[in-house]
């Protein structure tokens, strides 16, 4: 399968982001989110995106299942 390779605001939509909170996220001094800048641009890896999101500490829908 193709690698897929999306634009800041496709990766915020992924990860239901705003494009001000994938800045941020990218500029974080530890553990920023993944991205490549081409020319003036950043580009996404959508799976080292998921990679690191699960990787980000807080509770995983699984916590959730003993609450119901």
């Amino acid at each position: 399968m193709a690698r897929q390779i999306v634009d800041i605001a496709r990766i915020g939509e992924l990860l239901a982001l705003t494009n001000h909170q994938v800045y941020h996220l990218v500029r974080r001094p530890v553990d920023p989110l993944p991205h490549r800048k081409i020319g003036k641009q950043l580009r996404f890896d959508v799976d080292q995106c998921f990679r690191w999101f699960d990787r980000q500490p807080g509770r995983s829908e699984d916590d959730f299942s003993d609450m119901a």
